[in-house]
């Protein structure tokens, strides 16, 4: 049988994961994912498989919209509830078809990122409007090593579009660029909160893009950081239709578990008040 080649999208929560890239000790995204894809047989291996992904986040870093590709002789229809059933820390959710030369990192035109800032360390006096002001100092072409570890990259990188508003109660920071630095987004969202508490003045954002020098943004914590989508054009993706009886029913356990564990937190908090 032919082997086809498919990207697939798929999340994840950070926390249950040593980080996003293969690791010789296991336990990280990556291997999860491979792990899966090897015990359904869709695979013999990575290399096999010429399997690639389209971004690695930072250890903690959550995804909703990631994405990775594979050669594979499985039909479309059964990719999916395949991995779904094989893989108890990655959810898969949409699927497409491309060619045999399809890069998953180099034909994705943009990846959405959004931070979302721990609310019982947002003051009250946090001035949003001036941190809407400051973030549109990040659109366009700009020299990022003052808020990205470079490791010898080249720092230079485009930002489409950012936004600062609050969502379901929570204020986010959303990101859109074609391509991120390592860090890049939680040291843009620490500068941004120094601006909102009158730490800086926004110049200090100015100055750092354009000297390209700079080190005083230290990077927020990973955790509140979330791959929203890695975005193609022209590509139509199939969504999941069913997922394993196994599948929904862990999902469903999860789900209520991390509530109960809320519920619990915020009972503790309104009798001790952390």
């Amino acid at each position: 049988m032919e082997h086809r080649r498919y990207v697939i999208k798929f999340s994840f929560d950070g926390n249950a994961f040593r980080g996003y890239a293969r690791q010789p000790e296991g336990g990280t995204v990556e291997d999860d994912l491979i792990d899966a894809l090897r015990t359904s047989k869709m695979i013999d291996d990575a290399k096999e498989g010429n399997f690639a992904s389209a971004s690695r986040v930072d250890r903690g870093v959550s995804a909703i919209g990631a994405a990775a590709a594979f050669d594979t002789q499985v039909d479309p229809d059964r990719v999916l509830r395949s991995l779904n059933a094989h893989s108890r820390s990655v959810m898969a959710h949409s699927i497409a078809s491309v060619d045999g030369s399809f890069d998953p990192r180099r034909r994705a035109v943009g990846r959405w990122y959004r931070y979302h800032f721990r609310e019982e360390e947002i003051p009250s006096g946090l001035d949003v409007p001036r941190m809407r002001e400051a973030a549109q100092l990040f659109l366009g072409e700009h020299d990022l090593s003052a808020f990205a570890k470079v490791d010898g990259r080249d720092p230079i990188r485009t930002v489409q579009r950012i936004v600062v508003e609050r969502r379901s109660g929570s204020l986010v920071l959303d990101v859109w660029g074609a391509s991120f630095l390592w860090n890049q987004v939680r040291r843009m969202a620490s500068s941004l909160f120094m601006v909102g508490t009158h730490e800086i003045p926004p110049e200090e954002i100015s100055k750092a893009l354009g000297s390209g020098a700079g080190g005083t943004f230290p990077p927020v914590p990973p955790e509140g950081l979330f791959l929203m989508d890695v975005i193609y054009n022209d590509l139509e993706f199939e969504r999941v239709s069913d997922l394993p009886s196994g599948t929904t029913e862990r999902l469903r356990d999860e789900y209520h578990q991390k509530r109960c564990s809320l519920t619990y937190l915020e009972y503790l908090r309104e009798r001790v008040r952390f």
